[in-house]
């Protein structure tokens, strides 16, 4: 399941939600899966603010980033802590 959700969230869709769903067969000593994949709404970067900077101008900081603003959101972008404010 953590493929199929990395798959996803690389693709655009970072709240999935895959639910596995079992049945048991105790005579035949078999289990059945079924997974239940439900997507959600493709995410999308709205604003990307930069701050701190003192000396490089931010265009070149923005033309250096993996990740635009509209741009699909994507899991295999790196992770920024902090927030705006």
């Amino acid at each position: 399941m953590r493929r199929t959700n990395s798959l996803l969230q690389r693709r655009g869709f970072a709240f999935v939600n895959a639910d596995p769903r079992t049945k048991l067969d105790s005579k035949r000593h078999i289990v059945d899966v079924k997974f239940f994949i439900e997507p959600g709404d493709e995410t999308s970067i709205d604003h990307i603010t930069i701050s701190g900077n003192t000396t490089t101008p931010e265009q070149v900081i923005r033309a250096a980033l993996r990740i635009h603003e509209h741009d699909l959101y994507s899991a295999r972008f790196p992770r920024i802590e902090g927030s705006a404010g």
